[in-house]
């Protein structure tokens, strides 16, 4: 009598089971090292930002400079735009910035209504950084010049994304405007 059948049923079995464990430990090595992979800098992320300035000007109200620039922007990019560094240039200061925390409504494709208002006071000297560097909110900046005396020469933006709750300021793309309409109309 031959015992034929057990050989093959064994050898399946077994073929399976080596099948088996190898996906598990092959799993088991892809999980853990797809956690540890660094996408790169995150500076690449910036590649995908892209913002064009509309328009910039003095606001004038009632015959008087307000000391207010409005900026008016639009998204060109992927990313949703959540807050910005706007810098300006005086003939009386080097560039200096501040940091617009609520910037709403600049999804991609969008342009920024009602525009940002960037006044013209003491703001921080500081370089464009990450997150640590402290900025001035563009918000509370205080109008100390005299804008008979003092003249805007330029305006920058370099817009913020948020990629898993960190704020990046893609500073690669920032966008700076010369040559200030002297009044809004």
């Amino acid at each position: 009598m031959k015992k034929r059948g057990i050989s093959p049923l064994i050898s399946w079995v077994l073929l399976i089971s080596f099948a088996i464990a190898m996906a598990l430990l092959v799993t088991k090595w892809v999980i853990d090292n797809v956690e540890n992979i660094d996408i790169g800098d995150e500076e690449y992320y910036c590649d995908d930002v892209s913002i064009s300035i509309k328009n910039v000007c003095i606001v004038v109200e009632g015959g008087g400079n307000t000391g207010d620039i409005e900026i008016k922007m639009k998204n060109n990019g992927n990313f949703k735009i959540t807050r910005l560094s706007l810098g300006r240039e005086t003939t009386e200061k080097p560039e200096e910035w501040c940091l617009k925390l609520n910037v709403q409504n600049l999804n991609p494709g969008q342009e920024n209504e009602p525009p940002y208002y960037l006044t013209i006071g003491p703001m921080s000297e500081n370089l464009i950084g990450n997150d640590t560097t402290v900025y001035q909110n563009c918000d509370e900046v205080e109008q100390v010049y005299n804008p008979e005396d003092e003249k805007v020469m330029s305006v920058a933006v370099v817009p913020w994304i948020e990629i898993e709750d960190k704020s990046i300021a893609c500073i690669s793309k920032k966008v700076e405007i010369d040559g200030i309409v002297p009044d809004c109309l």
